[in-house]
């Protein structure tokens, strides 16, 4: 692998977040050899891209975890491992 903590999968959509990653605090989303990097406060995608359907659902889910999400990237910049997030049902 790539070394990265993986936080969650679904529908084919693989989420990471990168230890002490630049700021603002984002979610790192890989579907099928692309990857996108999308903001947990404002869901703007900040890089890349997706499929929009897949932009959607990450979007959803995103605002549904986002406690956690901003939990995870504390626990990441200070290079601890985050925690998996369930994905949507």
């Amino acid at each position: 692998g790539t070394g990265l903590p993986k936080i969650s999968e679904f529908y084919g959509i693989g989420v990471y977040m990168h230890f002490r990653d630049h700021l603002p605090p984002h979610i790192h989303a890989r579907y099928g050899g692309v990857e996108a990097m999308v903001e947990i406060l404002t869901l703007k995608l900040l890089s890349g891209s997706l499929p929009p359907q897949k932009v959607r659902i990450l979007r959803e889910w995103i605002l549904t975890n986002r406690d956690e999400l901003q939990e995870n990237w504390e626990l990441c910049r200070n290079r601890l491992t985050p925690r998996w997030v369930e994905p949507p049902r």
